[in-house]
């Protein structure tokens, strides 16, 4: 007789611009049982995604492509010195 074993939570912490936090968890939750989003610092974007194991690959992509919206970082001085 087999053991199931339960799914395990993974937590992730991103640091996102604030203004953004509300965005992702709106985003976030139309991904039905995709990952919980919890704020836990505005004033720094800080917030964690809770997630199961079994849903990080598809977790990942979905910020790999929310990522431009959402880097509180410049990156307008990156690509500009990459191209001189």
């Amino acid at each position: 007789m087999e053991t199931l074993t339960p799914p395990k939570a993974v937590r992730i912490y991103l640091r996102i611009r604030p203004s953004q936090i509300s965005w992702l968890k709106f985003i976030v939750e139309a991904y039905d049982g995709l990952a919980l989003l919890s704020t836990v610092s505005v004033s720094e974007g800080l917030v964690t995604l809770w997630t199961l194991e079994h849903s990080i690959r598809e977790l990942f992509a979905l910020l790999g492509e929310l990522a431009g919206n959402l880097t509180p970082y410049s990156t307008g001085a990156l690509q500009t010195s990459c191209l001189e």
